[in-house]
């Protein structure tokens, strides 16, 4: 009821000031405290203003309240820590009721964004309003292993 509670919030006083930002970024996370500062800041050096960053801690044991307590001085980052773990499904719910931007994305707590990946993706929201969905090429790789890159930009089911 809390999780409710705090959205329908959100939502009134994005509402009463008319300040709902471009784009909500929801970060779920358990126990990836040694990824987390990376995640966020990587959302934040996309040199967008009109964002907000959710990051729903789902009672962690590690690190992650305290990794989070460094951005508690921007204004475009809100955490929530659940006080018992929901599982992962009920916490990206969380986050998608929370949200109040008029798009919406999911970083996981253990990736990044490149510089300037949300930019070319609203760019090209924006300039076809008919897609719902955007999605974009991802770059898998782990420690002493080779990156490799998936398959190009895409909207709307495929549309290059």
């Amino acid at each position: 009821w809390l999780n409710t509670l705090t959205s329908a919030i959100a939502e009134d006083v994005a509402v009463a000031r008319d300040t709902a930002p471009k784009l909500s970024v929801v970060i779920p996370a358990y126990n990836y405290g040694r990824f987390l500062k990376q995640a966020v800041q990587s959302v934040l050096d996309q040199g967008l203003d009109d964002i907000e960053i959710l990051v729903l801690d789902n009672a962690s044991t590690d690190g992650t309240r305290q990794v989070m307590q460094s951005f508690s001085a921007e204004s475009r980052v809100r955490y929530m820590r659940n006080r018992w773990n929901i599982g992962p499904g009920f916490n990206v719910q969380s986050g998608v009721r929370i949200a109040v931007g008029e798009y919406l994305s999911f970083l996981m707590a253990d990736d990044f964004l490149n510089p300037g990946h949300l930019k070319r993706l609203l760019n090209l929201l924006d300039a076809n309003p008919r897609c719902a969905i955007g999605y974009t090429p991802i770059r898998c790789g782990a420690a002493n292993a080779q990156t490799s890159r998936l398959s190009g930009w895409r909207l709307c089911g495929g549309e290059k």
